[in-house]
């Protein structure tokens, strides 16, 4: 029987602090897959480095949503700017971007690239 890993804090804290070696993690969503695979792999400081240098604008968002999606890791980035700028943070087609957000600060107002970048597994 399989668990879906929802919002994945024990086993991303497990793996994090080392405490259990292997984490399975199961998640069905492609694209929220593929921000835990990025989070936990050695390569993580490419995601942090990306959310800290992307310059957050509704032009620059929809730009970037609208590039054909290589890598893993471009799937990764992508998946984390709509949830972080959609309404709701839903990610299902249809969705769309914050128009008003908290205090009028639109897509800005849930946009915390420092602390983003801050929330990868230590590697090892």
């Amino acid at each position: 029987m399989y668990r879906l890993v929802g919002g994945g804090i024990v086993s991303l804290t497990a793996a994090a602090e080392g405490l259990a070696h292997p984490i399975i993690m199961i998640e069905l969503d492609k694209e929220v897959s593929a921000v835990w695979k990025t989070i936990i792999s050695d390569n993580n400081q490419w995601l942090a480095q990306r959310i800290l240098s992307f310059n957050l604008t509704n032009e620059t968002v929809r730009k970037e949503l609208a590039k054909e999606l290589k890598t893993e890791r471009d799937v990764a980035f992508c998946t984390i700017l709509k949830n972080r700028t959609y309404h709701g943070g839903i990610l299902a087609k249809g969705s769309g971007l914050l128009k008003f957000g908290e205090n009028g600060k639109g897509i800005l107002s849930r946009w915390y690239p420092g602390i983003l970048a801050n929330m990868r597994a230590k590697p090892g």
